[in-house]
């Protein structure tokens, strides 16, 4: 009995040391068993009422924009989607005042006329120092942006990102965009809408 309480006290005392380790390897065997589940076909129903719809890099490369599309993209897609009576559209772009400012009207005509859309605020809770002007005056985001909610009156110990100020306003409202990824790297967990 002795020998057993031994033997599992050093597997948890290795496993308290190298967590780490332990966790990348628990991430890999969640990866494994995802892909298992899918060649058993027992993945879950995913209701066909929900669209999600991915810019992603492939998808960059082939228009010839490198690093950003125009804002008139997005308002025609947001335009096709609400021709569609969706009940809501969600979005995880932060729209801020960039080299594309000829689409801007365009844009924010797009979420008024629709009346469903959510757009992104992304939050930290590191507060960063003067580094950070830069990348704000350049990106457009708002640092700090004006919410007329009590719930935010403590908002100087976060950092909060939105787009400008007029897609806020012609939204239906604002949600959270964080996405982390595990420490691998990879992004295993998406929230619909927060």
């Amino acid at each position: 009995l002795i020998s057993h309480l031994i033997i599992v006290g050093s597997l948890l005392a290795l496993m308290f040391i190298f967590k780490d380790i332990f966790h990348l390897f628990e991430l890999k065997t969640l990866d494994v068993r995802y892909v298992l589940r899918d060649k058993l076909n027992k993945n879950p129903k995913i209701n066909n009422s929900i669209i999600n719809i991915n810019i992603d890099d492939y998808s960059i490369k082939q228009s010839g924009k490198i690093t950003e599309w125009p804002k008139t993209y997005y308002a025609t897609l947001i335009n096709k989607l609400s021709n569609a009576n969706p009940k809501i559209i969600v979005c995880d772009i932060i729209f801020g005042d960039s080299n594309d400012t000829l689409g801007n009207v365009d844009l924010i005509e797009s979420i008024n006329n629709s009346g469903i859309v959510v757009t992104p605020f992304l939050y930290s809770d590191i507060l960063h120092t003067n580094n950070n002007v830069d990348f704000m005056e350049t990106s457009g985001i708002e640092f700090m942006p004006d919410f007329p909610s009590e719930i935010y009156s403590e908002k100087k110990k976060y950092l909060l990102f939105t787009s400008m100020q007029d897609v806020v306003n012609y939204s239906s409202s604002i949600g959270f965009a964080n996405i982390v990824p595990d420490p691998d790297g990879v992004v295993r967990r998406i929230p619909v809408l927060a």
